[in-house]
């Protein structure tokens, strides 16, 4: 008996906030521009603005991104990084730093919102970012 209260916390926090795995999901593609040019590579969260904690994920690679997004009204949140100008002494590398700002990349202030992923389809988006 003492192990089912921490099973079911374990359960519960596994599946808050995941997508449930008969969700629907549907195809979502696009590009990402930051200034002038194809974002090299990153990251695109698609957030769920009806169910808060469901979101899908996926990679940008020279400005394209492919994923699978659950139908309905999502705000869009895209993260990238590159190395540093400034060396760490200590590990003898450059860090890597967020360049794209909060207004693309933070969840609560992101300005990517009301994008309307659809059941039906097509879903193609086009995201032109600027870098000031």
């Amino acid at each position: 008996m003492r192990w089912i209260l921490p099973a079911g916390l374990t359960l519960a926090l596994l599946l808050t906030g995941c997508p449930s795995p008969t969700e629907k999901t549907v195809p979502v593609s696009g590009t990402v521009n930051w200034g002038e040019k194809v974002l090299p590579e990153g990251d695109i969260r698609f957030i769920d603005m009806d169910k808060p904690g469901v979101e899908h994920s996926g990679k940008i690679k020279e400005g394209k991104f492919e994923c699978q997004v659950a139908p309905g009204k999502k705000k869009v949140v895209i993260s990238a990084t590159r190395e540093s100008d400034k060396k760490d002494t200590v590990m003898g590398a450059a860090p890597r730093q967020q360049y794209i700002p909060p207004r693309y990349n933070d969840p609560n202030k992101t300005e990517l919102k009301d994008y309307q992923v659809k059941a039906e389809g097509p879903n193609t988006f086009t995201f032109n970012l600027k870098d000031k």
